[in-house]
């Protein structure tokens, strides 16, 4: 499985950061992948999840249990 925390990245950076791990992970598309975005007041969650929403290589995405990151599959 393919961590990457998402603290600190400025919000204007977050989906070519996001693109660049979703591209990593492509050789692996069978492992999900997590984005730690913490609980907090959900703006960074939130943005997360709107770049996933339209990004080709996301076949589906979910919070994690405690609801502190978002796992997300690949299309293979």
């Amino acid at each position: 499985m393919h961590e990457y925390d998402m603290h600190g990245v400025p919000l204007h950076d977050l989906g070519v950061e996001i693109d660049r791990a979703l591209c990593g992970a492509m050789h692996d598309a069978s492992q999900p992948i997590v984005f730690i975005h913490g609980i907090g007041t959900g703006t960074l969650r939130d943005a997360v999840h709107e770049e996933l929403r339209c990004h080709p290589l996301v076949l589906r995405f979910e919070l994690s249990f405690d609801g502190g990151a978002t796992v997300v599959w690949l299309h293979n």
